[in-house]
């Protein structure tokens, strides 16, 4: 269920917001039908890995990570979003690679009725992944 997905992940983000104090900070919007929903495991978590990293890590002042889940119809959207900012200093821009593992999780969940999509717009940078929904 999403609920023990939203669990795994609000340990996560205990632990980086004592590495990273109040540099980061979390907005979580969810539709309050979503827990329940069904989602593999780690299909989350690498995502706001990448938003500390990539958002919050290499911004002076941090910056907030927001978590938006809906259902729409007979799919369940989970957008993770954080700061599209420059790294200052050395920073590795990534390979991609939790992404790509998180599609491959969806895809063998889901084939093609799952997707995981990126982009920047605006000065934040957004992933959403949107599966079929299935209530247990």
């Amino acid at each position: 269920p999403l609920a023990d997905e939203i669990a795994f992940v609000e340990r996560y983000l205990s632990i980086e917001k004592l590495r990273l104090g109040p540099r980061l900070q979390v907005e979580w919007l969810l539709d309050k039908s979503t827990p329940g929903a069904l989602l593999p495991l780690l299909s989350l978590q690498p995502l706001v890995e990448n938003a500390i990293y990539h958002g919050i890590e290499p911004a002076a002042d941090g910056g907030i990570i927001e978590i938006h889940g809906e259902i729409s119809g007979n799919k369940l959207a989970i957008t993770v979003s954080n700061p599209a900012v420059r790294p200052r200093g050395p920073h590795q821009s990534g390979n991609r690679m939790a992404q790509d593992n998180v599609r491959q999780r969806l895809g063998a969940h889901f084939g093609d009725a799952a997707t995981l999509t990126s982009g920047q717009q605006d000065g934040a940078y957004s992933a959403t992944l949107t599966v079929p929904l299935i209530m247990p």
